[in-house]
């Protein structure tokens, strides 16, 4: 019986493993590239009805170079990383 037990243990570690390596891989993707998609974003909002910041409208790098002058570099890269990471780990774990 103890041999048995060991084998239902291996048996569902082993999902379990791959679940979660293919979540940490799948976190590599938004890890790398959320500041484009942050840029992405903010070039599609359109500004509410008296609003007074100027639109983002300079382009992939104007935008890019508006979020690091008004924000710094971490909310280029942060904005939304924890939305994103979730999502990944959902989808594809």
């Amino acid at each position: 019986q103890r041999i048995r037990t060991q084998t239902l243990a291996a048996m569902v570690s082993r999902p379990v493993k791959e679940v979660g390596a293919a979540m940490v891989a799948a976190t590599a993707v938004p890890t790398a590239l959320n500041w484009t998609d942050v840029i992405k974003t903010r070039m599609q909002g359109v500004p509410a009805s008296g609003c007074t910041a100027a639109p983002y409208n300079g382009g992939f790098r104007g935008t890019a170079q508006r979020i690091f002058a008004e924000e710094g570099l971490l909310a280029l890269w942060s904005t939304g990383m924890l939305a994103s990471l979730g999502r990944e780990c959902t989808v594809v774990g």
